[in-house]
This record gives C-alpha cells, structure tokens and sequence, in this order.
C-alpha cells in the first residue's frame, strides 16, 4: 500500500494543533483542583473530576473542543484557535493531497 508523506504530515499538522490548543484551553479555564465523584472506576479508583481525559485521537479532540465553546470564545487567543484549526483543517480538505487514479479518471 502507498504511503502518501503529505497526507501524513498534515493529520500531524492538524493533532498537533488540536492538542496543542485542549491544553491550553484546560490550563487557563480547567479546575484547578480534582473533586472526588463518589463513584469508582473499572479499576476500584475513585473518579475524579479536574483531571483532563487523555484524549489521544483526531475525533477525541475536536469532540473535546466542541464541548467548550464559552472557553475557546473567553481565551485571549480564542481567535487564533479558530483561525489555526480552520486553516488546518483546509489542508486536510486539500484535494492535491489525494490525486485521482488513472482508473478513477471520467
């Protein structure tokens, strides 16, 4: 199978920038200490909340981000957040980083 180096470079480009910007956004506006829940998790743990979710992929991310409206909109650079995952997501959407097949030619 092909490995296409631009389409890669880009999906780093765009988690990157995602997690890049969750961070931020939980280090000025998350809490700023754990509060126990009362319940346990799978591993007898007691769960907290305050902690950041590991969020390791592309679609944990953006979801994480879209939960967080009044944070990205409140952050001082709410507008370069906006400006970077958009112009990234551009390029994810950038039709020469996929070319047609000479079967898929019409």
């Amino acid at each position: 199978m092909p490995f296409n180096l631009g389409a890669a470079e880009v999906r780093d480009d765009l988690r990157n920038t995602l997690s890049t910007w969750v961070r931020e956004l939980w280090e000025t506006h998350g809490p700023r200490r754990a509060v126990p829940t009362g319940e346990t998790g799978p591993d007898g743990e007691p769960l907290v909340d305050g902690v950041l979710d590991d969020l390791d992929l592309v679609p944990d991310m953006a979801a994480w981000l879209r939960r967080h409206p009044s944070w990205i909109e409140y952050h001082p650079a709410g507008g370069e957040l906006v400006d970077e995952v958009g112009d990234t997501v551009e390029r994810v959407r950038d039709p020469a980083l996929f070319p047609l097949r000479g079967n898929d030619l019409r």
